[in-house]
């Protein structure tokens, strides 16, 4: 006799209830072993051995019905992770305040991260993320905004992340109150 295969038709959602409905029949059975009928019947070794079985069948069962683990996106040609690098955060109302760096950060042409919308009030996320240099000699992406600014940028950079980096420095600039 051949099996004919077209009309079977087994999706995840059937094995899921079959798993389901073996946990609970899993459990019926390890209630009834512990029934004092059941416990007449059977000898304490025996009813031990069996829910032992019971127990183990719970354990595969769970372990099968477990979603999968999320696995990690493959790398592929053209894709580097780096970490391990440094940063800071520099909380500077005062900097938000400065008519040159509301110029600077409003600029169309100023590509910064930022969650500030350009041309609209300066609020609590007017967050800003600019990138110095690793050498730390002023140089950086966002070394336009005014001079006296850049500089404080690069030396807190200087004292709290130090020399000896090889990628850009990531520095955080808040605008949240003190």
């Amino acid at each position: 006799m051949q099996l004919d295969q077209s009309n079977i038709r087994i999706t995840n959602h059937t094995v899921q209830n079959a798993i389901s409905g073996a946990a609970k029949l899993a459990d019926s059975l390890g209630n009834l072993l512990w029934d004092a009928e059941t416990a007449r019947l059977l000898s304490g070794p025996k009813q031990h051995a069996i829910a032992r079985e019971i127990n183990a069948l719970k354990e595969v069962l769970a372990a099968i019905s477990a979603p999968p683990a999320p696995q990690p996106i493959p790398l592929t040609d053209g894709v580097e992770l780096a970490g391990g690098f440094a940063g800071i955060q520099i909380n500077a109302p005062a900097y938000f305040d400065d008519p040159g760096f509301l110029k600077w950060l409003n600029d169309p042409q100023t590509n910064v991260m930022t969650w500030h919308k350009k041309g609209s009030a300066i609020n609590d996320y007017s967050d800003v993320v600019v990138m110095v240099d690793p050498s730390l000699c002023g140089e950086g992406t966002d070394s336009d905004m005014p001079e006296a600014i850049w500089d404080a940028v690069v030396m807190y950079t200087r004292k709290f992340v130090g020399e000896g980096q090889s990628r850009h420095i990531p520095v955080w600039i808040t605008n949240l109150g003190m």
